[in-house]
């Protein structure tokens, strides 16, 4: 659904808005998911909706889901029936992350207000701010948007891509989350979500591991891991998974993100 544009809407606030706020949680949590961008757009005031809850709450980088969802009241979000976010679910639990339901009621989940180092809670960040139904080019809901320059997500991403990939780098440096759990691969041509640890030259860090699951009556589920070893022993694992739709629809995928979160929370012990 094309979305319609804020009536209060300028070029610095846009840009303001694009490279500040990254979705829900905290930056101290555990576990970071970052996906492509969040799942949306399906009415034509969602936009507008979403913008006005993070002005009201004070333009945050990051901020409590359940706080974000009262102020916005968009239909239908999130959906916690997505494939993608209960598939994240299922890996971050048997990492021993997200203990409880995929819902809003589950304060380890994009929660934010009381969230402390080692209690198991889960942020969701996103690489780009701007929802979309798909990540199919027919589907940007922004085309109309040529006055600020995102009338396409190549666009989008060419003004704002790189700015937050910096800005992630800089508070996975402050924070050292844990885990932080990708998916996908490319975000338009030539633009890899892994690439947010780009900037991180200084730190001693392992190689991309190459790493697999079994799946029954079908290919194997191949994922990258890579490890940040931290002062006093602490380290960081990133994990970059396949789309989980590319998996779980098959026999025997179902287990798949279990089997993917014990090996993180083998890797971790």
């Amino acid at each position: 659904m094309q979305q319609t544009v804020p009536p209060d809407l300028k070029d610095q606030s846009l840009y303001q808005y694009a490279t500040t706020f990254f979705g829900f949680g905290s930056w101290e949590a555990d576990c970071w998911l970052i996906g492509l961008e969040e799942r949306g757009a399906k009415y034509e005031d969602e936009f507008c909706k979403r913008y006005a809850a993070w002005q009201a709450l004070s333009r945050p980088d990051i901020v409590d889901l359940s706080d974000f969802l009262r102020e916005c009241r968009v239909k239908g979000a999130p959906d916690w029936n997505n494939q993608t976010w209960r598939t994240m679910h299922c890996i971050c639990r048997a990492a021993g992350f997200a203990i409880g339901e995929l819902c809003a009621c589950n304060a380890r989940w994009g929660g934010g207000t009381s969230v402390t180092r080692g209690s198991g809670h889960v942020a969701l960040i996103e690489s780009m701010p701007f929802p979309a139904p798909s990540t199919k080019a027919r589907e940007w809901p922004y085309t109309e948007w040529n006055q600020f320059g995102i009338e396409s997500r190549a666009s989008c991403a060419g003004k704002f891509f790189d700015e937050r990939l910096g800005k992630l780098a800089k508070m996975f440096r402050e924070h050292k989350p844990k885990v932080v759990i990708t998916y996908g691969r490319d975000y338009t041509p030539g633009r890899d979500i892994r690439d947010w640890v780009a900037g991180i030259h200084d730190l001693p860090a392992s190689e991309w591991e190459a790493r697999f699951v079994e799946r029954r009556a079908s290919r194997n589920v191949h994922f990258r891991l890579k490890q940040f070893d931290w002062a006093a022993g602490n380290k960081s694992l990133l994990i970059c998974v396949p789309q989980p739709s590319s998996y779980v629809r098959y026999a025997g995928g179902a287990c798949v993100p279990n089997l993917i979160g014990r090996i993180i929370q083998e890797r971790l012990n």
